[in-house]
């Protein structure tokens, strides 16, 4: 018995105990080791042929329920990943809607989520939370779906009263994305919000500072203004990657988390990588 638990391949071993020791200690012993039933000497053969056929239909049962269970945590895992399938999907249609009221962006998403994987990756965070980030990223600029067309769509640089009506993108895109039960969802809220809070204070638009900022807002802070400066819009000519890195580097500690920022300058040939896929 202690070599057939060892084996630990069925949580159901159908032993009988039959000894001449009928005394409490052998009987405890027998019991403890996993034995399900115990007969003592001199026993009846038709008794002991019953006790085998009920303990087998025991096991029978119990392996039944075992499949019936295994079944239901694979239909469950089934059903799950149907889910999180969905969402992605649905998250993925929500940024290319925001896409269409925002000419500009182009591939900024793809590569700008790319980005934020990366530099998750690098900075140590898990697997599942890259991925999580990667996908909820791409609605950091979902607000924008609230903003005015003749602000959104102003070729040249913006007023300061429209520059004030341009920057509630992020409360508007947190509205958007609130009070859902959705992990992928909550995160998306927070980068919605926070992704244009700056590490010094300066930021909007609740001033956040330091670390007080979530660290998917700093992350994603990072990959939105570098991507932005290598991207050609109405207004300025793309940037070289170079000159981005440099202009990252010159953020680090105001703008930017300066740890993010190390890590974002030992990735560049990655990064270099995805903007030349995703050009």
């Amino acid at each position: 018995m202690e070599q057939l638990n060892a084996v630990k391949e069925d949580d159901f071993l159908p032993i009988i105990a039959i000894t001449a020791y009928n005394d409490q200690e052998h009987r405890l012993k027998a019991l403890t080791l996993g034995a399900k039933d115990f007969i003592g000497k001199p026993f009846d053969y038709a008794e002991v042929l019953m006790r085998i056929k009920n303990i087998l239909e025991i096991r029978l049962l119990n392996n039944e329920i075992k499949e019936n269970n295994r079944r239901l945590v694979n239909k469950v895992q089934e059903r799950t990943k149907e889910l999180e399938d969905l969402q992605v999907e649905l998250i993925h249609r929500l940024a290319r809607a925001a896409e269409f009221r925002d000419s500009e962006t182009g591939n900024h998403i793809l590569r700008m989520s790319k980005y934020t994987y990366e530099l998750g990756k690098a900075f140590g965070l898990p697997e599942k939370d890259c991925e999580l980030m990667f996908h909820a990223s791409t609605l950091h600029d979902i607000g924008k779906i609230g903003i005015p067309d003749e602000v959104l769509l102003t070729p040249g640089k913006l007023t300061p009263d429209d520059w004030e009506k341009m920057k509630t993108h992020t409360v508007k895109g947190a509205q958007i994305l609130a009070g859902s039960s959705a992990e992928m969802i909550k995160l998306a809220e927070q980068i919605a919000l926070y992704h244009h809070e700056k590490w010094d204070g300066n930021g909007y638009p609740n001033g956040l500072q330091g670390e007080e900022i979530p660290l998917v807002g700093r992350i994603t802070a990072i990959c939105d203004v570098f991507d932005a400066l290598i991207s050609e819009r109405p207004y300025k000519k793309a940037w070289e990657i170079d000159e981005a890195s440099a202009e990252i580097e010159k953020g680090r500690g105001t703008h930017f988390d300066p740890s993010l920022v190390d890590h974002f300058l030992k990735i560049m040939p990655v990064i270099r990588e995805i903007t030349e896929i995703y050009k």
